[in-house]
């Protein structure tokens, strides 16, 4: 193999290639004095390149023996080592190096006995710094977090044991209100057709006003039984073939007086055909029941709500934004709405109505309607039958619209 550079001598290229490299290298002789010393050295630690001639190592490692080990350790015949150390500069900067000694064996003159390379890792141990201490710092972050992530699983498993504890309480109290009520109610009943002798008008209102007082607390203990038993997983619904539109008209039938009584029209925008499907008559007539005293409640004296029905395919029906359909059937639907005349529902509310204890109050002043499970348990029980529930409220327009669809058979 013919030589890369004919007629030049080895020596000289040598000392080229290493007054190009951009580490620092140093030359020395046996006595372990420097012979050379690359221009990057010479500008990296601050001195003449001439001043260094002649000198120790020791002048770049004051108080410390590193080099000298290393030298030792590597002998004139020995194979490269390597070591961490630290130069300083003339002006007393210290450079973290990666120091590569290796015996020269006379390749770069006779006096030629080792050869160091100090490769510049300062700013490597710095980022390595950096990293150690955001390790340190997620460590310690890491151990706040499990510490945090059980204080919190002991806090869940109190709460929920707390929810049992509710729940059982208010199923507990709720059957032992429901026990006199019903015997309240019964003799009211007997009063009012006369066993114990016959009412005058005013013992007639008193006992009426008793008897919707009653009827009312009945309903608020039927509430949170129903919302109890919802929380707790236990609600259920016994699905039948049934009439949807017989079960319709018997709920009107039912709430017919209370609308009278404030000289609201019920009116219905819908046929009277038989309309057959598989539902819980019971809850759904509720359902019925429960949106329309909501409707009562806010609709002014003299005024209507309609109610309809319409029967219409899963994809045709218009959704609110809010409403989550996955999992339903694409069947077709019956959908159901009742609209009052009531001030309608303030912007932004139409799903939180749903939330439990939730009221909407049409003022500062205004008192709440109820405790705020009607709704709440409605939806329950139309997501039971496999359908879904929303409101609807134009601004500026007087009204609101329940809307419910159910599976048509």
């Amino acid at each position: 193999m013919k030589p890369p550079f004919p007629g030049a001598d080895k020596e000289i290229i040598s000392i080229r290639v290493m007054n190009l490299m951009r580490e620092m290298v140093f030359v020395l002789d046996a006595d372990k004095k420097i012979t050379f010393i690359n221009p990057a050295a010479a500008e990296t630690l601050g001195y003449d390149e001439n001043v260094l001639i002649g000198k120790n190592m020791g002048v770049f490692t004051p108080g410390t023996n590193d080099i000298e080990n290393l030298l030792e350790q590597t002998g004139l015949e020995g194979s490269a080592n390597e070591t961490e150390a630290v130069l300083i500069s003339k002006y007393g900067d210290m450079i973290q190096v990666l120091l590569t000694v290796e015996a020269a064996g006379g390749s770069l003159g006779a006096s030629s006995a080792y050869i160091i390379i100090a490769l510049d890792i300062s700013e490597h141990k710095a980022l390595e710094r950096e990293l150690r201490m955001g390790f340190d710092e997620l460590s310690a972050l890491n151990d706040i977090l499990i510490i945090s992530r059980r204080e919190l699983e002991r806090t869940n498993a109190k709460l929920v044991e707390l929810d049992k504890l509710k729940n059982n309480f208010i199923s507990m109290i709720s059957h032992e209100l429901r026990t006199p009520l019903t015997a309240i109610k019964g003799f009211l009943r007997f009063l009012s057709e006369g066993v114990a002798g016959p009412l005058n008008q005013e013992q007639q209102e008193f006992a009426g006003l008793i008897n919707r007082n009653s009827e009312r607390l009945l309903r608020l203990i039927s509430d949170l039984l129903d919302m109890s038993k919802i929380e707790s997983g236990t609600f259920s619904i016994n699905m039948g073939k049934a009439d949807l539109t017989a079960v319709i008209n018997s709920s009107i039938a039912d709430i017919s007086s209370i609308a009278s009584a404030k000289g609201i029209k019920l009116e219905k925008n819908y046929t009277d055909k038989e309309r057959p499907a598989m539902i819980d008559s019971y809850r759904l007539s509720q359902v019925i029941i429960n949106l329309m005293n909501n409707s009562l409640k806010f609709s002014p004296d003299k005024s209507k709500i309609t109610l309809g029905i319409e029967e219409s395919g899963f994809y045709r029906i218009k959704y609110p934004p809010y409403v989550n359909t996955a999992g339903l059937n694409t069947c077709s639907y019956y959908v159901i709405t009742i609209k009052d005349g009531g001030s309608g529902i303030p912007e932004g509310m139409h799903e939180k109505i749903f939330d439990r204890f939730f009221q909407v109050t049409q003022s500062s002043t205004s008192k709440p309607h109820g405790i705020g499970l009607g709704l709440p348990i409605t939806r329950e029980i139309i997501n039971k039958h496999g359908g879904r529930i929303w409101a609807e409220s134009v601004s500026g327009e007087k009204g609101a619209s329940f809307v419910f669809m159910i599976p048509a058979e």
